[in-house]
C-alpha cells in the first residue's frame, strides 16, 4: 500500500487552524519578548545612568549622592518583598541585614548632602 501525504487545501478547517495558532504563537513570542525588555530596561535604567550620567566637577558627589539614595531604596524595597516572600531563612535575614545597611547609608548620604550642600550656597554677609 502506498501512501503519500498530501498538503492541506489552504480552504480547509486544519489548515485554517494550524495557521492561526502558529500566528498566535508567534504573536504571543513577539509580545513576550517586548515586555521583557521593557521590564529589564526600566529595572535597570538606574544602573545605566549611574554609569554614564555623573560628570565630572566641582558638585560631583552632591550628584553621585542624589543618584544613590534612590539606588539603595530600591534595595530596601526588593529586601522587604523578600522578607514577605523568601523560603529560606538564610534569605529573609540577609534581607534584614540589606534594610538595616542600606538605610543607615541613605541616613549617612542625606546627612553629607546636607553638609556639603552648604558649603556650597552662597553666603549672606
Amino acid at each position: 500500500m502506498n501512501t503519500t501525504l498530501r498538503e492541506p487545501r489552504l480552504d480547509s478547517p486544519t489548515y485554517t487552524s494550524e495557521k492561526s495558532w502558529r500566528m498566535a504563537t508567534i504573536v504571543f513570542a513577539i509580545t513576550t519578548a517586548v515586555f521583557g525588555f521593557m521590564l529589564f530596561e526600566q529595572r535597570n535604567s538606574g544602573h545605566m545612568a549611574m554609569n554614564h550620567a555623573i560628570a565630572p566637577g566641582a558638585d560631583y558627589d552632591l550628584r553621585f549622592i542624589d543618584m544613590m539614595i534612590p539606588h539603595h531604596q530600591q534595595a530596601i524595597d526588593e529586601a522587604r518583598n523578600a522578607v514577605k516572600q523568601a523560603k529560606h531563612e538564610d534569605l529573609r535575614q540577609l534581607a534584614h541585614n540589606i534594610i538595616q545597611l542600606q538605610q543607615a547609608e541613605i541616613d549617612k548620604m542625606k546627612e553629607w548632602r546636607r553638609v556639603w550642600s552648604a558649603e556650597h550656597s552662597p553666603r549672606i554677609r
